[in-house]
């Protein structure tokens, strides 16, 4: 999922008290979050490697511009199964 283009970027999930993410630094344990910017297009990406289940949910891009201003975009990431390998 993607979202962004700015000043400083912070993801959280919804009904999180803590944010996954400030800028490029990760603030939570799971090694499957990451947070990437582009600097040639100002992109910034988060990305949950190996999705389970529970990662299903709504999650919130805030965006804080030069301009004092705060926006909110909010991506819902619906996991409906994990593949599998039928040989």
């Amino acid at each position: 999922m993607y979202v962004c283009i700015t000043e400083q970027v912070v993801w959280r999930r919804e009904g999180a008290v803590h944010p996954l993410t400030i800028g490029l630094f990760t603030f939570i344990s799971d090694s499957r979050v990451s947070v990437s910017h582009n600097d040639s297009t100002d992109m910034w990406c988060l990305t949950i490697s190996d999705v389970l289940r529970d990662d299903d949910g709504t999650y919130q891009c805030q965006i804080n511009s030069k301009e004092d201003q705060t926006n909110f975009y909010n991506v819902h990431l619906h996991v409906i199964s994990k593949l599998s390998h039928i040989e």
